[in-house]
């Protein structure tokens, strides 16, 4: 923790070649301050860590904490609940390629009520997870699916090729 506060004081320009330090270094104290350290004087701080995943999905793009900043935004943790900031943040980074955010912005569709689209990507994200993720995701694709229409089941199914293979893509 102690080592990641120092880095993170330091700064560091965007497109440095210690970009990549630096946000994972902002990422790690996010975490910490979403979770605490049990036994230590680092408690919980939820407006502090939805702060520094801001600050590393905005400045610098990364992906993961683009997703993990969605994640707060959904629950209201460290701030008021946004659902349209967290599709933007889950779009961005199913965009660059995150498996997750792809499963929790189609889940978040499908909720919605756009059923089709919702399952295409929360299918698409299946294909792509890493096995640590795959799970939950798989969990999220199966109640979706399961709820889905069956009309709705078949549109997603055509959809999942146009959603992996152009994260662009809009279906």
């Amino acid at each position: 923790f102690k080592i990641y506060s120092e880095i993170a004081n330091q700064g560091v320009e965007p497109g440095s070649e210690d970009t990549v330090y630096f946000v994972n270094a902002l990422i790690s104290l996010a975490n910490y301050y979403h979770e605490g350290i049990a036994g230590s004087p680092v408690k919980t701080d939820l407006a502090q860590a939805r702060q520094l995943y801001f600050q590393a999905a905005s400045t610098f793009g990364f992906p993961e904490a683009q997703f993990e900043l969605a994640k707060m935004l959904l629950a209201g943790e460290g701030g008021k609940r946004n659902v349209q900031q967290a599709k933007k943040w889950l779009n961005l980074a199913r965009k660059n390629g995150h498996a997750g955010a792809m499963a929790l912005f189609g889940d978040v569709i499908f909720e919605e009520g756009q059923a089709a689209r919702g399952l295409a990507f929360l299918t698409a994200a299946l294909d792509k997870c890493a096995p640590k993720d795959c799970t939950w995701i798989e969990d999220l694709q199966e109640r979706a699916f399961s709820l889905a229409e069956e009309k709705d089941r078949r549109v997603a199914v055509a959809l999942v090729p146009q959603v992996q293979n152009s994260p662009d893509a809009d279906p």
